[in-house]
């Protein structure tokens, strides 16, 4: 969940991702673009089906075969869905059983503050839950909204299914992950390897380029500082374009603020792809390999 450098190998075992989630069940034909159609926006209170348990109805959100995963769980109002339940490989009892807010919330574990947590109005679970043969989620009320993504492992594929003594076993990993996300902007301070620096004085209309040769690597982060008495314009107008191996045209053309994912100008923040620091300097640690020279 925290190695950057993973996300630039193709993943092994391959698997697809995919979603159930609460969108409006009208929304069925590209071709009819009216809002009974195509455009419905009723996105809430949405589900599969309705199965009753221990005579109380249960309103099934997702139905899925594995081998596969749960890898992300959001809702914007967790606390009209009442109770979720997860039943993996056809078990008759829930694995998980608990409120959708403290699944969500990131004071119950294993579900821990941040890789549970609520951001930006939006109550999200991060953390992954396995299973060999099949997973079914409920809730135990229906008039909310939600998403579920979830990874399917091609056939075949081992998995070991989620339990509760599962997480306990793995409760320092987990604790660990947790510490890293809970503090993004301290990788600005961990960047190792080969460093390049390089300081452009820039007038209007200006450009100024750099190559680094350097066979078979990657770039592991990159760390900006721009002063400027119009920072907001600078940001902006400024184009950061990378091109790796001699490629014609660049593979990444962006604004610079935008590159570092701040606009307009310096809205402070911390994640740990990137981040924009309360004294102005950024950071994107993206893994990008080449073969020779960027």
């Amino acid at each position: 969940m925290t190695d950057l450098e993973a996300l630039s190998y193709f993943p092994d075992p391959a698997y697809t991702t995919k979603q159930f989630s609460s969108y409006d069940r009208n929304s069925t034909d590209a071709k009819v673009l009216t809002d009974e159609n195509w455009f419905a926006n009723g996105d809430r209170g949405k589900y599969l089906r309705e199965e009753t348990r221990n005579g109380e109805k249960e309103y099934v959100l997702m139905d899925a075969e594995g081998p596969g995963a749960i890898v992300r769980v959001w809702s914007a109002n967790p606390v009209d869905a009442g109770v979720v339940r997860v039943y993996l490989d056809g078990a008759d009892k829930p694995v998980v059983e608990l409120p959708l807010t403290d699944m969500l919330g990131g004071s119950v574990a294993p579900f821990i503050n941040p890789i549970a947590n609520e951001v930006s109005k939006g109550w999200n679970s991060y953390l992954p839950i396995p299973y060999a043969k099949h997973c079914k989620v409920t809730t135990g009320k229906w008039d909310f909204y939600y998403h579920i993504n979830y990874r399917t492992y091609e056939k075949g594929t081992s998995v070991k299914t989620f339990t509760s003594d599962l997480a306990t076993e793995h409760r320092e990993a987990i604790e660990t992950v947790a510490r890293t996300l809970a503090e993004p902007d301290a990788a600005i301070n961990k960047l190792s390897g080969t460093r390049f620096d390089a300081e452009f004085f820039l007038s209007g209309g200006e450009s100024s380029s750099n190559v680094y040769q350097s066979p078979r690597t990657a770039i592991h982060g990159m760390v900006c500082t721009v002063r400027s008495g119009k920072l907001e314009e600078v940001l902006r107008g400024s184009l950061l374009e990378i091109a790796f191996d001699g490629a014609e045209k660049p593979q990444i053309c962006a604004p610079l603020g935008d590159f570092f994912g701040t606009a307009p100008g310096i809205n402070p923040y911390a994640s740990l792809s990137s981040g924009a620091m309360e004294d102005g300097v950024l950071y994107a640690r993206w893994v990008m390999p080449f073969k020779e020279q960027v």
